[in-house]
């Protein structure tokens, strides 16, 4: 997740799924092993590998989250490999900004949640992490940028605004 844009009038986030992006460069790395140091067929299938971790690398999914003060919308992009889904809320019917804390295995895993006023719970990092810090520093972002400050040490952000 990193902070694309943040002036007084917008806020852009973007999380994208590092493990595809991992493979891609893994199968392109093969790709150009076996495109040098065999014949033909087999620097054939390099290529291959090579071009597919490039169209991979290229298309790798994304979500992105544009909070704009101008048109007071949220704007969530989230583009697959072949589909792009686009959806709209008012920036009003965030009710809070939650890092959500989940126990895997002993492990602490962490992800960021918007609280809508619906009672609808929005995932801004599809992905958990177990970088508390990170996830702290975009709350952090998003809480200023909304004026939200904190109640609950950090976790549970609760408007300052009225609702």
């Amino acid at each position: 997740m990193k902070v694309l844009q943040h002036t007084s009038e917008c806020l852009a986030i973007q999380e994208r799924l590092i493990g595809i992006w991992l493979l891609s460069l893994a199968s392109i790395g093969v790709g150009i092993f076996m495109f040098f140091l065999f014949e033909p067929p087999v620097d054939v299938v390099g290529a291959c590998c090579i071009a597919l971790g490039c169209i991979f690398a290229t298309l790798t999914p994304s979500e992105t989250f544009i909070f704009d003060k101008r048109n007071g919308c949220l704007t969530a992009h989230k583009r697959q490999i072949l589909r792009q889904q686009t959806r709209a809320l008012s920036i009003k019917d965030i009710q809070a900004v939650q890092v959500d804390s989940q126990e895997f295995l002993g492990a602490q895993f962490y992800q960021i949640k918007l609280q809508l006023t619906s009672g609808e719970s929005l995932k801004v990092t599809k992905t958990v992490t177990t970088d508390l810090q990170q996830q702290q520093r975009i709350v952090r972002h998003i809480r200023g940028f909304l004026s939200i400050t904190a109640t609950v040490q950090g976790e549970l952000l609760q408007p300052t605004r009225p609702i």
